[in-house]
């Protein structure tokens, strides 16, 4: 999926020929916004699509957004879905019939004898739309054209928006053309829908520009809270809190709340994969603070933000209890492309032995199809649940597609390799070890102690060499590197600050109690900490 694209930055042609091509493979579907000024050569673009899909035998369908409203609400919708069903009877088809009545809302001549118009969501119009699309595009596949669409009405935007996020799961080639200037806010949805999708951000720093260029202020500093979640969630911590703080600081001078809540959310997001525990709750109880009546907001400060803080922490228990409020927050995410809470609740429950493949299947059935997101977390959970039935090779290849699909997201995968680990060294698959070295590897650099030292020891307990590091290796705080603390130590001192004793220390660091205590003097000397309680706040100060 491509979406959207300025006219002149890239070759708008090539990308066509190139989704019509692909409308011969498996995944074949795909979107290309192109947008430009009024008289740039948008229409000839378009008449360009059709030209070529003739030539390749691709039917081609066409609906128009009309200024003033005219054509009604969804009208290029219904303009495209009379176009493909013209002449044809309502169709048999298992798919199509829980949408019977909402698809004789587009199609008059499928209506049966007392149909009334059914008060449906939005939303399920849109899926109405995507299986007549794909029940229309038989094995041949369709080309589909919206003209001008930053006229369209709110409910046209929405199935598109629909559309374009499920672009993969049809035989249709999608292209839409927008109008800058007026179809800005368009540029910006469908981009955001490209960066929760493929976890890319070109289009949005172009629709940015764009925004910045014609004047749009408010425009682009929505764009940039889009740009934030995006650095957040690739773990590009500095820039998150340098583009997120200045859509903050201008959010708040024009009376932007709900983007000045979001800001500080995707700030927070950055503090908590980082394990800066108490800024980051400064922040996402900021955020829940502006906007109390969001749901999506709250969902994702107790998700993405606490939930996996407390992962990165080896606090399972704590994760699975803001998991549970996530859900409470905003239960009706299934369908969502980033479901804060859905993913990794059934991992967790996968590592534990709670979900087994059939209900895990079930599950990702209904997933949003290539999302790097769901794709990541599901596809562990079938990993370790493959595992545990005694399936090696079906645990090995599902990890892998999850891992694929994870690559940009940093973090989250370090997370991933690290609880799968842990399942595969238990129900003897794959290489256990390699998953652990490189989620050490990541932990280390972002300096997750804790994280980290979870991982050498299960690697020790798999009966793997975990390599030493020395303490600027193990990214520890400059004062603790001056002051001559090793990573060992500083591990130690981490947990002291859970109140452990030395023989719970020493079980979680495979050590002995007597040389915990070693370390325990070792650090009273170098930090000149009167008592064991110094050193304990001292620690809890640090996170």
């Amino acid at each position: 999926m491509r979406c959207p694209i300025l006219i002149g930055r890239q070759e708008p042609a090539a990308l066509i020929d190139g989704m019509l091509r692909r409308l011969a493979r498996p995944g074949r579907g795909s979107a290309l916004v192109v947008a430009g000024e009024a008289g740039i050569g948008k229409s000839r673009l378009a008449e360009h699509m059709s030209l070529v899909a003739a030539r390749a035998g691709v039917r081609v369908v066409t609906g128009r957004a009309m200024p003033a409203g005219i054509g009604g609400p969804l009208g290029p919708v219904a303009e495209v879905i009379l176009d493909v069903t013209r002449g044809r009877p309502a169709p048999a088809d298992a798919d199509l019939a829980p949408y019977l009545a909402v698809r004789a809302s587009l199609v008059p001549h499928w209506r049966r004898p007392g149909w009334s118009a059914p008060a449906e969501p939005v939303l399920v119009m849109a899926e109405a739309v995507l299986r007549i699309l794909h029940w229309a595009a038989g094995g041949q596949g369709v080309a589909l054209v919206i003209e001008d669409l930053h006229w369209a009405d709110d409910a046209t935007l929405a199935v598109t928006r629909y559309l374009v996020s499920h672009a993969d799961e049809v035989a249709v080639a999608l292209l839409a053309t927008v109008r800058t200037g007026e179809g800005l806010r368009i540029l910006n949805e469908l981009g955001t829908v490209e960066m929760l999708r493929d976890a890319r951000g070109e289009r949005l720093e172009q629709a940015r520009a764009e925004a910045l260029r014609v004047g749009a202020v408010g425009l682009a500093v929505g764009i940039g809270a889009n740009l934030a979640a995006l650095l957040a969630m690739t773990a590009r911590f500095e820039d998150v809190m340098d583009v997120a703080g200045e859509v903050e600081g201008s959010a708040r001078r024009l009376g932007l709340v709900p983007l000045q809540a979001a800001a500080l959310l995707m700030q927070g997001f950055a503090l908590a994969h980082q394990g800066r525990v108490q800024e980051m709750e400064r922040h996402l109880s900021a955020a829940e603070a502006l906007a109390p009546g969001d749901q999506d907001l709250r969902a994702g400060a107790w998700g993405i933000g606490r939930a996996l803080c407390a992962l990165l922490a080896e606090d399972r228990d704590g994760a699975r209890q803001a998991l549970a409020r996530a859900r409470q927050e905003a239960p009706d995410q299934h369908a969502r492309i980033l479901n804060p809470y859905e993913g990794p609740e059934l991992l967790l429950r996968a590592v534990a032995g709670q979900a087994r493949r059939g209900e895990i299947d079930a599950a990702a059935a209904s997933i949003v199809k290539a999302a790097r997101w769901p794709e990541l977390w599901f596809g562990a959970a079938q990993a370790v649940a493959s595992g545990a039935d005694g399936n090696g090779a079906s645990a090995s290849a599902a990890l892998t597609v999850a891992l694929d699909a994870g690559s940009r997201y940093p973090v989250f995968s370090a997370l991933v390799r690290r609880l799968v680990a842990e399942a595969a060294i238990s129900d003897h698959w794959g290489a256990p070890h390699v998953l652990l070295r490189s989620a050490d590897a990541t932990f280390t650099g972002l300096r997750l102690g804790r994280a980290s030292t979870a991982c050498r020891v299960l690697l020790k307990a798999a009966g793997h060499p975990a390599p030493r590091r020395r303490a600027a290796d193990a990214g520890l705080p400059a004062a603790l590197v001056a002051s001559g603390v090793t990573a060992r130590e500083a591990e130690v001192l981490d947990l002291l600050a859970d109140r452990l004793s030395n023989r719970e220390i020493a079980e979680q660091l495979f050590l002995s109690p007597r040389t915990v205590e070693k370390h325990i003097a070792a650090l009273l000397a170098k930090l000149g900490a009167r008592d064991r309680g110094s050193l304990a706040r001292l620690a809890r100060a640090r996170r």
